[in-house]
């Protein structure tokens, strides 16, 4: 799945951004697509602090450009599209912290507006996806394919796997004792039913038998798997 965030007062401009990029994602691209318009900044603050994974975001800077230099790391992968006024200097958002991809001066003509978002799509956004590794797994919907650096753990449930990431969870069939070979190294079992990244690891309760995960999120530990975990969590 692909996430687009469209941080933009203007809602008319906010929908026709929208329905460019869906049409494009339907005929380039073979993942889903889910889009989410804001006007605010309280809503695009509050975005961030429910860790909603950002891949795409395009965003209005008049009167908001300090939230986003301020969130900027939070997402530090995500492509960046400016919307800005031909009124406002480059000086207000061309700094070195925003690390913008693409930017649209209005007012623009919508032919331009479609060109660069075409543009982002197929030369920003493609190649950041074809520079990273993914997760391939056939769920109901279909393929899917998911960056694998951010996937949080697998558990097996319900006869059958589910991979986690911060905002979603994908069920495919197969068993955890064949997917471990398939995977990174950082990708180490914790217990009977859960595989965990170490590279999303906080923290390990030895004690409790927990290990804390980013978000706050608790997966268990389990007795037999302890010590080879707790191994390869000091050397990661």
């Amino acid at each position: 799945m692909v996430s687009v965030v469209i941080v933009d007062s203007d809602v008319n401009e906010a929908d026709e951004i929208e329905n460019i990029i869906r049409r494009i994602a339907a005929l380039r691209f073979d993942n889903e697509w889910k889009i989410k318009k804001i006007k605010s900044c309280n809503d695009f603050e509050k975005l961030i602090e429910d860790r909603h994974i950002i891949d795409i975001l395009i965003f209005e800077v008049e009167g908001k450009i300090e939230y986003l230099a301020r969130y900027r790391s939070e997402f530090s992968k995500a492509i960046l599209m400016l919307l800005a006024s031909d009124k406002t200097s480059p000086m207000y958002y061309l700094m070195p912290g925003i690390k913008a991809d693409s930017l649209v001066v209005r007012p623009c003509e919508h032919s331009k507006i479609k060109d660069r978002i075409m543009d982002l799509l197929l030369f920003g956004y493609e190649k950041r996806r074809n520079d990273c590794e993914l997760f391939t797994m056939r769920c109901q919907e279909g393929i899917t394919r998911v960056p694998i650096d951010e996937i949080l753990y697998f558990e097996a449930r319900e006869k059958r796997i589910f991979a986690r990431t911060l905002n979603e969870e994908y069920g495919f069939y197969g068993t955890l004792t064949k997917l471990i070979l398939e995977l990174p190294q950082n990708f180490v079992r914790c217990h009977n039913g859960f595989i965990v990244n170490l590279n999303k690891t906080c923290l390990v309760r030895v004690s409790k038998g927990e290990i804390l995960l980013e978000a706050d999120i608790t997966i268990p530990l389990s007795r037999g798997y302890r010590t080879e975990f707790r191994d390869k969590f000091k050397g990661a």
